[in-house]
């Protein structure tokens, strides 16, 4: 536990957190999820030791009275202590009963401070974090979220769940811009493809990807669409010569900004981005026009091959070859 943090075995808890965010910087938790749990558990353990260790009393010496003092009054006081003054029989086991549990008078002391301060400083974090989901501010939540986690504010079973309150409410905010979303999703390291099983929340790390994907492609389209030669749009670029300039005719049939006339002609390049926007649609909404794309496909579809009349033709010729023939032959 203690090599796994770095430090030595101490019952500070500021000195556990200190180590614990040091050791955290250097690691990316995507790459090395191993190590990153092994070092939380270490971190956990270390705090539930030290507050252990607060909140079990010391108990006090005894004292031992001085021989040389009290020796020679040993059997008068215990004879007092056994009879009281009316020559009664007092229990003794009454008297020796400390009425006041000497732990709970016990002085604080500078573990228990530094643990009362770690608690108040974990309840404000998470009143912040709480306050910035109410008011619906995902980027807020998300930065006092990887704060509060940071310097170790929050238990490790609870820094999941909490990421996952700040992304569902970013996936329902139909206000949010892609470039935000974006951004609360770094900020909690869920902008990546789900590569190993993290927990009970995998499910809408998935979902959160699928947007992301869907926004990056979105962003590609419109770049490929925007797309302007050097020399300005050309007819021999159109063509054939300039393929981003074919990229960007394909496009803006996909957004719907030109004619699908077309389409036909682009069909290598429309293939490919027709499955993409079927793909992302979900997560695109009315951005693309669902009704473009069954278009673009209807135009695609080659149109069926007429009957050849080419047979008949060459009949009717042998007849008629035939018949001249016959003719001929008849005349000689």
């Amino acid at each position: 536990m203690w090599q796994v943090l770095g430090i030595a075995a101490t019952d500070d808890p500021v000195a556990i957190r200190r180590a614990y965010a040091a050791r955290l910087k250097a690691l990316d938790p995507d790459r090395d999820p191993e190590e990153f749990w092994a070092l939380r558990r270490a971190y956990e353990s270390a705090l539930a030791r030290a507050r252990h260790s607060a909140r079990s009393p010391v108990p006090p010496p005894p004292q031992v009275p001085d021989a040389e003092s009290n020796g020679g009054n040993a059997a008068e006081n215990e004879s007092e202590n056994a009879s009281g003054s009316d020559g009664n029989l007092v229990n003794t086991s009454e008297l020796e009963r400390d009425p006041v549990d000497s732990a709970a008078v016990r002085a604080p002391t500078e573990t228990d401070m530094l643990l009362a301060n770690a608690q108040a400083e974990s309840g404000a974090a998470l009143g912040r974090f709480r306050g910035a989901l109410s008011e619906r501010d995902w980027s807020a939540a998300a930065r006092e979220l990887v704060s509060a986690s940071a310097r170790g504010l929050l238990p490790l079973a609870n820094e999941e769940a909490h990421a996952a309150e700040v992304m569902k409410g970013a996936m329902a905010d139909r206000d949010l811009s892609a470039a935000s979303f974006r951004a609360v999703a770094q900020q909690l390291h869920w902008d990546g493809p789900l590569t190993w099983s993290r927990g009970a929340h995998d499910k809408l790390r998935q979902q959160v990807w699928a947007r992301i994907d869907a926004e990056n492609w979105y962003t590609a389209l419109l770049e490929q669409a925007s797309y302007r030669p050097p020399g300005g749009l050309n007819l021999h670029g159109w063509l054939g010569g300039d393929p981003k300039q074919i990229e960007r005719g394909a496009a803006m049939m996909v957004l719907g900004y030109t004619s699908a006339n077309n389409a036909r002609r682009l069909k290598k390049w429309l293939d490919p981005l027709l499955v993409q926007a079927e793909q992302h649609q979900p997560w695109l909404g009315n951005r693309i026009d669902p009704c473009v794309i069954e278009t673009l496909r209807d135009r695609l579809i080659p149109p069926p091959k007429a009957k050849s009349g080419a047979s008949w033709i060459w009949i009717f010729i042998a007849i008629a070859l035939l018949q001249v023939l016959l003719a001929l032959a008849n005349k000689n």
